[in-house]
């Protein structure tokens, strides 16, 4: 007696394969953002050119008055009275190296001058500002004396 057999199919079913794959794909879409690390400052709005900051100094100042300087990706606290000692180790390290300045707006501008101050008599040549864009023309002309 033959057995009726169906033919095998030779086919692959890529279903599984297929749910793994998005599964995967929300997973990395979840959790990309989470990754983002960084100091959350509130910059002022101008309209302005943009520049380079990948081979940079960065010196972050927040809402609270605290400093950091950023240099390839390794961020170090200073407090601001010992700001122009600690930047002048790290800027003798890469004098090459552009300065960028990310300060809140919210910080008084004596503060941000005590920073240029202290980066002037460190020897930066290159100096440079972050800043937002302006949604319009209107927030430049309120900036206008």
């Amino acid at each position: 007696m033959r057995r009726n057999r169906k033919p095998l199919i030779a086919e692959m079913n890529l279903t599984n394969l297929i749910d793994v794959t998005f599964a995967l794909l929300i997973i990395f879409m979840i959790t990309a953002p989470l990754l983002t690390q960084g100091v959350k400052v509130e910059l002022p709005k101008l309209n302005a050119a943009s520049i380079e900051t990948i081979n940079t100094i960065s010196i972050h100042v927040l809402k609270d008055r605290t400093v950091y300087i950023e240099n390839d990706s390794q961020k170090q606290r200073v407090p601001l009275a010992r700001f122009k000692e600690d930047f002048a180790a790290v800027y003798a390290s890469s004098p090459e190296k552009a300065v960028v300045v990310n300060a809140d707006k919210q910080i008084p501008y004596g503060i941000v001058m005590q920073i240029i101050g202290a980066l002037k008599a460190t020897g930066v040549e290159k100096l440079g500002f972050l800043t937002d864009p302006a949604e319009s023309d209107d927030a430049i002309q309120s900036l206008k004396l």
